[in-house]
C-alpha cells in the first residue's frame, strides 16, 4: 500500500529519508506525473477505527512531521490523514484526476503559511469574577441571606445564570479577537473551541510578511487583555484549514446504493445522472423541510451520492474514445466502478 502524505510541485524523484510509519518500508520518496508528484511512504493496510487513540495520535504526528519536512522544500497540498492506495498506479490516476485543481491550488497558496492562535483563560478565576458581579452577585447575596429556605433549584439557577454570562464573555471576546486579527491574513477559518478554557483558536493564511503583521497584533491583543488571556501562535504549518485533499476508492456498494437513491439502474449517462439529482434534490432540500431535524442529512446523502455517481462517468468519459460526453452511456456494474477514484481538495469546517 501507498500511504500519501502530500502533493508538491516537482517532476523530480526524491528521497526523504526514514520518516515514515514504522509497520512497512520508512523511507518517503516522491512518484511524480508531469510537474507534480505524491509524497508517499510504503506501509500496510490500517483500520484507524480500530486502533487506539495514542496509536491513531502517533500516526498524525509521523504524518504532520513528514509533511512539515518536506515543506522546508516546496509548497505543500496535504493529503487527508490516513489516505491509503493500493499501488503506485493508483497515486498515478490521483495525480493525472487532481493535476488540474492540484496546480491550481497550489499556485494560490504559494507563499503562503498557516498560523493558528489559541486563547485561553483560567476558568476559576472567570467564574470567580463572574459570580462577583451583579445580578448574580445580588442572587447569591439573596440566597445566603435565606439559606434556611434556599432549594436546589434557587442554587442551580444561579449556576445557569454563571453559565449564561461565562459564554457571553467568551463570546465577546471571541468577536474582538476575530475583528482585530481577520484583517491581517488572506483568509481565516475558525476552529471548534476543544475545552472550556478556550477561548479562541482560529487559522490564518499569511505570506511572509502576513506573519509579522499578524504577530504584532497578536501582541497588542495580548497587552489590551492584559493578563486575562494566554495567547499561543502554531506555526507556520501547511494550509491544513484552507486546502486538504480527501481521496477515496469507491466500492461497488457505494455505487449500487446510490443508483437506487435515484433509481437508476445499471447503465446510465451523465446527463441522465445530472436530471435525477436535481428532481431528488428539488424534493428533499431542507428549505422545503423546515420542521424536519434531518432533512439536511438526507440533502447531505443525496449530494455525496451523485458525486459518487458523477465521477464513475466522468471516470469513464475520460477514457472513452467516442465524443458522445455527458450523453455517453455509463455503467455502473461492479466489474467497471470497482477502484474509482473520488477527489476532492476542501477546507476544514469551521465553528
Amino acid at each position: 500500500m501507498k500511504y500519501i502524505y502530500a502533493i508538491v510541485p516537482t517532476s523530480e524523484k526524491v528521497q526523504f529519508g526514514a520518516l515514515g510509519f514504522g509497520d512497512g518500508d520508512p523511507h518517503v520518496y516522491t512518484i511524480p506525473y508531469r510537474d507534480l508528484a505524491a509524497v508517499v511512504s510504503d506501509r500496510r493496510r490500517v483500520n484507524y477505527q480500530t486502533l487506539k487513540r495514542r496509536e491513531i495520535l502517533r500516526d498524525l504526528s509521523i504524518h504532520q512531521k513528514t509533511i512539515e519536512k518536506v515543506m522546508q522544500h516546496w509548497g505543500v497540498l496535504p493529503m487527508k490523514f490516513g489516505t491509503l492506495l493500493p499501488d503506485g498506479s493508483a497515486v498515478i490516476e490521483l495525480l493525472r484526476k487532481g493535476y488540474a485543481p492540484c496546480s491550481e491550488k497550489l499556485a494560490a497558496l504559494k507563499g503562503r503559511i498557516e498560523m493558528e492562535v489559541v486563547a485561553t483563560w483560567d476558568l476559576k478565576s472567570m467564574f470567580a469574577e463572574i459570580a462577583d458581579e451583579e445580578p448574580i452577585a445580588q442572587r447569591k447575596r439573596a440566597l445566603a441571606a435565606g439559606a434556611q429556605t434556599a432549594t436546589v433549584e434557587d442554587r442551580v439557577e444561579i449556576g445557569r445564570l454563571v453559565k449564561a454570562a461565562l459564554d457571553a464573555r467568551r463570546e465577546k471576546y471571541r468577536a474582538q479577537l476575530l475583528n482585530a486579527l481577520a484583517p491581517t491574513a488572506e483568509d481565516v477559518n475558525t476552529n471548534p473551541l476543544l475545552t472550556d478554557e478556550m477561548v479562541f483558536n482560529a487559522a490564518f493564511l499569511v505570506d511572509r510578511r502576513g506573519l509579522q503583521i499578524l504577530e504584532k497584533a497578536v501582541w497588542e491583543q495580548d497587552r489590551q487583555f492584559d493578563g486575562k488571556l494566554n495567547f499561543k501562535m502554531i506555526g507556520p504549518l501547511p494550509a491544513y484549514s484552507f486546502a486538504t485533499i480527501h481521496a477515496q476508492l469507491l466500492t461497488p456498494r457505494q455505487v449500487q446504493e446510490a443508483c437506487q437513491l435515484f433509481g437508476l439502474k445499471e447503465q446510465a449517462s451523465l446527463r441522465q445522472v445530472r436530471a435525477a439529482y436535481h428532481s431528488l434534490a428539488r424534493q428533499l432540500h431542507p428549505d422545503m423541510h423546515p420542521d424536519d431535524a434531518h432533512a439536511q442529512a438526507r440533502f447531505t446523502e443525496v449530494r455525496q451520492a451523485y458525486q459518487i455517481l458523477a465521477e464513475c462517468c466522468a471516470s469513464q468519459i475520460h477514457h472513452a474514445a467516442s465524443g458522445d460526453g455527458e450523453d455517453a452511456i455509463c455503467s455502473f456494474a461492479p466489474t467497471v466502478v470497482g477502484g474509482t477514484l473520488l477527489l476532492s481538495i476542501r477546507r476544514s469546517e469551521g465553528q
